[in-house]
């Protein structure tokens, strides 16, 4: 027995199934598909970062097949200017969301970053006598990549644990991945980046989920940041927003002030759909990003 009246029992049966077929047909979603639609959003969500000057970003921590890749916070934090923050989701036993910042890693400064000896005194090896130039001496500590997707640069050991700093997300949850570095969407590392110990860092937390370890801000920490990037199974033309059924989502579309923060909703192609039933709970997002379509205000 339903309290639901007739309409809003065919709206909820129609969720349903829209849900079903959306999910199935993303874990039908070939891992090259996946790597690829997550490399457009992450540069169309890029483009908008700039074009909109947003300082103060909420996001989330794609995991399985969600839009965005595994990475996507690391690509964030190297969008952001000096003094930006990056807020990320933390699960709470009541489905809510709390936030927490997630800071870019500290780069271990080493040899090859150093300025060159200005006197052979100063120099290990002594000036070039060819070219009268300092010859810096090698580098033995770990070389230090850009924060972004990373190129193979080696991770510096885990100081207080003797173990490595950064560890490969995946969609069950790892102990602990450094932001910026770089994995596919199947969560398998293409190269992790170099930070020194002490970095903020995702951590594993309930359902499979990664999340920052560092403090908890609070439900309403969310209101106040430039841009809100949301996951999202489907979206309507008016700006229905359609979840996953948990009601996390619902919960901090509410509480959004107005105009409050530009709302986006990451999308693979196909799940901008011609119609989404809405309940008194849903909310609307602003606009929609997908792999093909890009950026697309809603409504």
């Amino acid at each position: 027995m339903t309290d639901l009246t007739p309409d809003a029992e065919k709206s909820h049966q129609i969720k349903i199934a829209l849900r079903s077929r959306l999910l199935t047909a993303r874990r039908s979603l070939p891992v090259t598909a996946l790597n690829d639609a997550a490399a457009k959003l992450q540069d169309q969500t890029l483009a908008l970062v700039r074009r909109t000057g947003a300082r103060s970003i909420a996001a989330y921590v794609p995991i399985g097949s969600e839009p965005g890749g595994p990475d996507l916070p690391g690509r964030l934090l190297s969008a952001l200017p000096p003094g930006g923050r990056l807020l990320l989701p933390v699960l709470l036993p009541d489905n809510d969301l709390t936030w927490a910042e997630l800071t870019p890693p500290t780069p271990t400064p080493t040899a090859a970053t150093q300025p060159p000896p200005s006197t052979a005194a100063d120099s290990p090896t002594g000036p070039d006598s060819a070219t009268g130039s300092a010859v810096a001496a090698p580098a033995t500590g770990a070389s230090i990549t850009a924060l972004g997707p990373a190129t193979g640069s080696s991770a510096a050991p885990d100081s207080a644990t003797g173990s490595s700093a950064v560890a490969p997300a995946s969609a069950t949850g790892s102990s602990a991945v450094a932001p910026g570095q770089a994995t596919s969407a199947t969560g398998s590392s293409s190269g992790p980046t170099a930070v020194a110990a002490g970095s903020s860092r995702l951590v594993a937390g309930p359902r499979g989920l990664l999340e920052p370890d560092g403090p908890r801000l609070g439900v309403a920490a969310v209101c106040s940041v430039d841009l809100l990037l949301v996951p999202a199974l489907a979206v309507g033309p008016d700006g229905t927003r359609m979840g996953r059924g948990g009601g996390s989502y619902d919960r901090v579309l509410a509480r959004l002030p107005e105009p409050g923060p530009l709302t986006v909703a990451l999308l693979h192609d196909g799940e901008d759909v011609p119609f989404v039933p809405a309940e008194p709970h849903d909310r609307r997002v602003h606009a929609v990003i997908t792999p093909t379509g890009g950026f697309a205000r809603r409504p």
